[in-house]
């Protein structure tokens, strides 16, 4: 079951999240769009959840896991951080993905 619960960063990243209300994990946004996995690391996780609010990340994976994800637009790929900032981070707007590559985050509450 799809619940939504927003996190919005500074930057415009934020979280929907799927699975029980009140969870530190689900779907990554990008101004209502999916982020693509190319690129993303641990790196990419701690700077985004720490963006989000959030002290750090527990985990990440990528894959098509909610029926929403298909009626989304991909909007950011290539997100690359050379440390736990965002302002490591680079990133494009343009993309050569599928859903089954969209980032899941479970940043630490």
């Amino acid at each position: 079951q799809w619940y939504q619960r927003r996190v919005l960063g500074s930057s415009g990243i934020n979280a929907e999240y799927g699975g029980v209300p009140g969870q530190s994990s689900g779907l990554l946004l990008y101004y209502g769009t999916t982020v693509c996995d190319d690129g993303f690391s641990d790196n990419s996780a701690i700077a985004i959840c720490r963006e989000m609010g959030y002290p750090g990340f527990h985990s990440w994976n990528n894959g098509e896991l909610f029926e929403i994800q298909t009626s989304l637009d991909i909007g950011l790929d290539d997100v690359v951080c050379s440390s736990g900032s965002w302002d490591s981070c680079s990133s494009t707007t343009s993309h050569n993905c599928a859903h089954s590559e969209d980032v899941h985050l479970n940043c630490v509450p």
